[in-house]
């Protein structure tokens, strides 16, 4: 086969499967027959990095995607990720921003910007507010409830805030949404101990 589409739509069924180590190969493929296109590398990076968030070939694949098509949301978010992950964490930043510009709808991007914030330089309180516009986008995401109480645990704990029933309150819906994560557990009771066991 000579078709890079017919590799590109293989690999694409692969990817929506989660079956990302076979997805990759297509993709491979697919870019050694259409160097030039901008989604095979988009989705060529995506790939690898769900198959290892650490895998430094996510940045040269998507900037490759971006370098090819500038406007490209996606690969700038998951680009973004993947430098989050390996803790470049002002470059990170600089992708979520352009990523929202791009597409000021994505949750997830808002949700990544805060964690960027939260995690990569302690910003409390503008983490925030990614998280809150994150919310906005999507009402129900357990993972931003999750990092949403942690990030109300720190402010407490850090910067002696008192906005442990804030904690509570998102760790609470954590839980509910998803009762299988010990984390969740952890936290909370990390809550209650630092803000309640007096």
């Amino acid at each position: 086969l000579k078709n890079p589409d017919i590799y590109f739509d293989y690999g694409k069924a692969k990817f929506d499967a989660k079956d990302y180590k076979r997805a990759l190969k297509d993709f491979k493929k697919a870019s050694e027959l259409a160097p030039e296109n901008s989604k095979v590398y988009d989705f060529k990076g995506r790939t690898k990095f769900f198959i290892d968030k650490t895998d430094k070939e996510v940045i040269d694949d998507l900037t490759k995607a971006i370098d090819l098509d500038p406007y490209n949301s996606v690969a700038y978010d998951f680009r973004g990720r993947s430098k989050f992950y390996l803790k470049m964490y002002r470059e990170a930043l600089e992708d979520f921003n352009q990523s929202i510009k791009l597409n000021p709808k994505n949750s997830f991007c808002f949700h990544m910007r805060a964690r960027t914030y939260h995690y990569g330089f302690a910003k409390y309180k503008r983490a925030l507010k990614d998280y809150d516009q994150a919310f906005i986008l999507n009402p129900n995401d357990v993972e931003n409830y999750y990092f949403r109480g942690c990030c109300y645990f720190n402010l407490s704990i850090l910067n002696n805030l008192n906005k442990y029933s804030e904690a509570l309150k998102d760790l609470n819906e954590a839980i509910k949404l998803n009762p299988k994560d010990y984390l969740h557990f952890q936290v909370r009771a990390r809550t209650y101990h630092y803000g309640f066991d007096k």
